[in-house]
């Protein structure tokens, strides 16, 4: 007969306790041998595994509780797991999701003839095997099992009802886990796509809060007086153009919120040290993305017209084979050098600068100055020339 759920972990603060644990492994997946050894205990298993087949870094596609030989998981890993006599016909008769016994499907003497058995199970006190392979959504099943030795009995139902109880919360937390791993890695690239744009961006959550910049904003944060950023909150140190400023900021965010219309706008950030005026706007975000309290609702825009733009020096080369002299020309045009002031700068002639700038013309296939500076604004910065 089954037991209550509490009776086999010990009680329903033990119970309790190993649930969070599970989903506390989504951020921390160093919990799983932990984890393992309680159900190893709640199953009576003296080995207890786990293969999760994922591809991500900090989680290991196979564990051990710490009560199970490291040279078992080592030894079945490299040899062993391609001669698993209870695999195959396990697979056959029970699907994902069904408490699997090794008994069921192979006879001890068929099991204790093998190879599998006599160098890989017998001398780590193995012989009956129990376990259960958990389907995930989007992700490859992840396989738990437990063992014991000949000298206990096969595995039976008591056994199988924790992990029938805890099946549901594994599943969970491994999909969970994967639903973070996407949303950072589309985070990360997002803010590496970020890095490469001249303006200085900012993305708001729905506090009204700064959880995502670029370095072009972090810099503007550190060093100007127009706009101050405390905690992850924005401020203007004039009253009347901060109060402008978080209306502005509160419509953005309320509209991604569905509850205000406000389409957000834009506001010129004076400077007490009569530096030229900061450039704002905030939007609401047309798709918002994250997750808690990183969910961004909304998009704050900011350029310093004093700041230099980032160099175009690099690809400028490897588009259309700009010569080192050439490229250093044309970044100071995009700054808004003239060509005085550039051939200044490179400490030639006016008569030179205006020849390699011919020649940056034509081998950008523009005819303009101002078509140059188009083509420039539309191509990803460099942080080195």
């Amino acid at each position: 007969m089954v037991e209550n759920p509490e009776v086999l972990f010990g009680g329903t603060t033990q119970l309790l306790a190993l649930i969070e644990m599970i989903y506390a492994s989504v951020h921390d997946p160093t919990l799983w041998p932990a984890i393992l050894d309680r159900i190893g205990v709640a199953a009576q298993g003296r080995q207890t595994f786990m293969f999760t087949q994922t591809s991500d870094p900090a989680l290991p596609s196979a564990l051990i509780s710490t009560s199970t030989d490291p040279e078992a998981l080592t030894q079945f890993i490299d040899y062993y797991a391609a001669i698993n006599i209870i695999a195959e016909p396990a697979d056959a008769v029970f699907r994902d999701g069904d408490i699997r016994y090794s008994h069921w499907v192979i006879a001890d003497d068929e099991l204790e003839r093998s190879e599998f058995y006599n160098d890989f199970f017998k001398p780590f006190d193995m012989h009956y095997s129990y376990g259960v392979k958990i389907p995930l959504p989007q992700q490859p099943s992840i396989y738990i099992s437990s063992q014991r030795s000949k000298l206990e009995a096969p595995f039976a139902d008591r056994e199988g009802h924790v992990l029938k109880v805890l099946m549901p919360h594994i599943a969970r937390a491994f999909d969970i886990h994967h639903r973070y791993r996407c949303l950072n890695a589309h985070i990360n690239a997002v803010a590496t796509a970020l890095e490469t744009m001249d303006h200085a961006i900012m993305g708001l959550n729905e506090e009204g809060k700064v959880v995502l910049s670029n370095r072009p904003a972090d810099e503007i944060a550190r060093t100007s007086d127009a706009l101050h950023l405390v905690n992850g909150s924005l401020s203007s140190p004039d009253l009347q153009q901060d109060q402008h400023l978080q209306n502005l900021i509160s419509g953005a965010v309320q509209t991604r919120q569905i509850l205000g219309v406000a389409p957000g706008g834009s506001i010129l950030l004076r400077s007490p040290s009569g530096r030229s005026p900061l450039q704002f706007t905030v939007s609401p975000c047309p798709t918002p993305f994250g997750q808690g309290r990183n969910r961004i609702v909304a998009i704050v825009m900011l350029h310093d017209p004093e700041q230099v733009p980032m160099s175009r020096a690099e690809i400028l080369r490897s588009l259309y084979a700009l010569t080192p002299t050439e490229a250093r020309l044309a970044d100071m045009l995009f700054q808004g050098k003239n060509i005085v002031e550039a051939a200044e700068a490179l400490r030639t002639t006016q008569e030179t600068a205006r020849f390699h700038s011919k020649r940056i013309l034509a081998k950008t296939s523009t005819h303009r100055q101002a078509e140059l500076i188009r083509l420039m604004a539309s191509l990803p910065g460099s942080r080195t020339a």
